[in-house]
């Protein structure tokens, strides 16, 4: 699979092994001196100053006069409540926002000129070239990935792992398959083979397959 660590791609065994980065000036970047491996990308943080608070001024001169009193006036804000929609992607899920987005697209895109067609992944650990993997997320998606027959393995985009190791797998053209932690995978490899034959035997195909409990397969269709 390819590996995408700190901006950097990375060409990783199914065993976890580092092979090689795919991009000039990456072994050096990772390898270097841990003060510059250290530091992320384009990570320059930046602050904006906070708007002066406004003066309250009593009156004209700043004084009070026998006989008159000062009136203070404060304008209330109105509080507007906004319901916003979160969009969804072709398959009906939750559209990733923010720098997830940002993350699946990179994902999606690949790397630049990349030697073969490999799904891909994110890790937040350091990679160095000859090394070993660390990521448990990382780590526990490759087999799942190696276990895949042929015809899936060669379509298979992007995979995509939680905190709690839950695995989505993002096909070349559909479908979005819900695969959920990575026991029995044999049993989901089955049902979803299962499914998506069964969709091509009635002429039409799915975008949605969730083989989480692979005894209770859910799918949508392609509605037209």
């Amino acid at each position: 699979a390819y590996v995408l660590s700190r901006g950097h791609w990375f060409l990783v065994a199914q065993d976890g092994h580092v092979i090689a980065p795919l991009e000039k000036g990456t072994a050096g970047a990772v390898t270097g001196s841990r003060s510059s491996a250290g530091a992320s990308p384009g990570a320059t943080p930046s602050t904006s100053p906070s708007p002066p608070a406004a003066a309250l001024s009593s009156s004209p001169s700043g004084t009070s006069t026998a006989g008159t009193s000062t009136t203070e006036t404060s304008t209330a804000k109105t509080a507007t409540t906004t319901t916003t929609t979160t969009p969804a992607t072709a398959d009906g899920l939750p559209a990733p926002t923010g720098k997830a987005a940002a993350l699946r697209a990179r994902l999606e895109a690949g790397p630049t000129a990349a030697p073969f067609a490999l799904p891909r992944l994110s890790t937040d650990t350091l990679l160095r070239s000859a090394g070993e993997i660390s990521d448990p997320r990382v780590v526990a998606a490759l087999p799942v990935i190696a276990g895949l027959p042929r015809e899936l393995r060669t379509v298979l985009n992007v995979v995509e792992v939680d905190p709690e190791r839950q695995l989505t797998l993002l096909f070349a053209h559909g479908p979005t398959v819900i695969w959920g932690d990575v026991k029995r995978s044999q049993a989901k490899t089955l049902a979803l083979r299962a499914v998506l034959a069964r969709y091509a035997k009635a002429h039409t195909t799915c975008v949605f397959v969730d083989v989480s409990i692979p005894d209770l397969v859910l799918a949508r269709p392609v509605l037209k």
